[in-house]
């Protein structure tokens, strides 16, 4: 039986966009049939000072990246099940190193920054976590279930201890220097919705009064006449009175319109913010066409699906991620470590 807990359990269920791939290995070799220190082998040897697998980064003033820490990344990107928009493409072994190294990199100064500012998690916290990632898997009962599903893997508890903490810190990183960053309105939430579900977020229809204005425009589009009417229309003039005195207008005309079914996109921008009772300036339709509208009423229906609360949490975990690396960059610069340019 895999575990693939910590990632996926801290995953969804923070707003950190970046979670730590799962080991996915039947045991703990290389390619090439080396044996892969666990990270309590790694830590005890950093602790010794015996370096035998050579520092490959130094981040702040005693944490190292070793070649063998890497190398374990390496192995479980190649490994690496998540959804489908997060998958990794199949990358040449330089890639993957430095990809490893940069999260690796990342991760020290996620733990940093949580250290400096008091939100390193405490024993309490991982043990609590740890029991909620057994409560969580149906085959798994005891700690005892849960160290030998981890054996399979090349993993003991310690292990799984320190990637729970490595996650939980990653989470409060978030929560303190990620999510107060991201404002989401409502009205950021509509284009979101539509990428989502090829679905408007609202249904709006409009009654309005209008007059078409046929002219022939200057080289610039600009039609002097209905830049006229529209003008006495601001004094106070009425669409009726401008029907009248302007040859180029049509009669008055009561339209509703569905601005969802619209084909021209400049008649239903600028229906769409049009308050009751105003005029829009005059819409362009085609070369010679020109409408000037009067709002008489206008309702708007909310999808069903459009749910704005739970929109936001999803959009702000989307948005995360380009401001976790914002976040981190500052930190890269302020430990003299290499900005990534991607």
């Amino acid at each position: 039986m895999k575990i693939y807990l910590v990632s996926f359990y801290l995953f969804f269920s923070s707003h950190f966009s970046i979670a730590r791939p799962p080991v996915q290995q039947e045991d703990p070799t290389t390619n090439t049939g080396e044996k892969v220190p666990t990270s309590s082998q790694k830590s005890e040897t950093k602790q010794k000072g015996e370096l035998v697998d050579g520092i490959i980064r130094r981040v702040g003033k005693s944490r190292l990246i070793l070649q063998s820490d890497v190398t374990v990344i390496v192995k479980e990107l190649k490994w690496r099940k998540f959804p489908e928009e997060l998958l990794y493409p199949a990358l040449p072994s330089d890639a993957l190193e430095n990809q490893a190294l940069e999260y690796l990199t990342n991760e020290h100064l996620i733990t940093m920054a949580c250290e400096e500012n008091q939100l390193v998690v405490d024993n309490e916290q991982i043990e609590s976590q740890l029991k909620s990632v057994i409560k969580s898997n149906p085959n798994l009962k005891t700690e005892a279930d849960l160290a030998e599903a981890l054996k399979a893997e090349g993993k003991t508890l310690e292990d799984f201890r320190t990637e729970i903490a490595s996650q939980m810190n990653m989470r409060n990183f978030s929560q303190r220097f990620v999510i107060p960053y991201i404002k989401v309105t409502e009205a950021d939430l509509k284009p979101y919705y539509f990428l989502k579900t090829g679905e408007k977020a609202e249904s709006i229809s409009v009654k309005v009064e209008q007059v078409i204005f046929s002219c022939n425009p200057s080289p610039e589009g600009i039609c002097a006449e209905v830049n006229q009417a529209y003008e006495q229309l601001l004094r106070g003039s009425s669409l009726k009175e401008i029907a009248e005195n302007f040859p180029q207008a049509s009669s008055v005309e009561r339209e509703e319109y569905d601005l969802n079914s619209l084909a021209s996109e400049t008649m239903r921008e600028a229906l769409e913010n049009l308050e009751v009772d105003k005029y829009t300036k005059p819409v362009p339709v085609d070369n010679k066409n020109f409408y000037i509208f009067k709002l008489i009423s206008k309702n708007v229906t909310r999808s069903l699906g459009f749910d704005p609360e739970s929109l936001k949490i999803e959009y702000t975990k989307y948005l995360s991620s380009g401001e976790t690396k914002s976040q981190l960059k500052k930190f890269r610069i302020t430990h003299n470590l290499p900005i990534r340019q991607d």
